[in-house]
């Protein structure tokens, strides 16, 4: 029967015609060219690159935190404050010694010192009076000079503007920074 209905449809007809099949859509964005290959792996590069240099700084800044940690923590102590004052001056040291080679900083002392702190920090706090009375305190016998809570806020807060913001400096321009600045006797 399918033969004779096959025979008597027009082939002209459409009757006979099927939809046609239409394979499912495709991202427009996949596979990717070559060209986002290269871009993904630049980004990639990029990203690493970025975070190595963030860790790198992190780890460099980290003896500036620990510093702040310690003197706040001695701050919060409410010691004898003639001690508080050595213990903040040696800090200071320790901070320096940290940050800069140990050539440069480990020998200075007295207004040489005081003068390294100022260059260092960028600002005039420690030469100008305030280190040579810190280190009176620090040395001074037993009742010989007091020392006022407002001075020591004074230093704290010197000694934490000094460790926060202090540039760190090659060994050649430290070096030739210090030669400058010492007075013709103590060169």
């Amino acid at each position: 029967m399918r033969a004779e209905t096959a025979e008597k449809v027009d082939p002209a007809s459409l009757v006979g015609l099927h939809d046609i099949v239409v394979p499912a859509p495709i991202a427009p964005w996949w596979p990717l060219a070559p060209g986002w290959y290269l871009l993904a792996g630049l980004l990639v590069v990029l990203f690493v690159w970025v975070l190595w240099r963030v860790r790198k700084r992190r780890r460099a800044k980290r003896y500036r935190i620990e510093a702040v940690a310690q003197l706040r923590a001695l701050r919060r102590e409410r010691a004898d404050p003639d001690k508080q004052v050595a213990q903040i001056l040696v800090l200071l040291k320790r901070t320096a010694l940290g940050a800069y080679p140990r050539i440069d900083v480990a020998a200075l002392q007295g207004a040489a010192w005081w003068r390294f702190l100022d260059e260092s920090g960028g600002k005039p706090r420690f030469a100008e009076g305030l280190g040579a009375f810190a280190e009176r305190l620090a040395y001074a016998q037993r009742g010989d000079e007091t020392t006022s809570a407002r001075d020591l806020k004074r230093l704290y807060r010197a000694a934490e503007q000094w460790i926060k913001r202090h540039r760190s400096a090659d060994h050649a321009s430290m070096a030739a920074a210090l030669a400058n600045s010492a007075p013709a006797g103590e060169a």
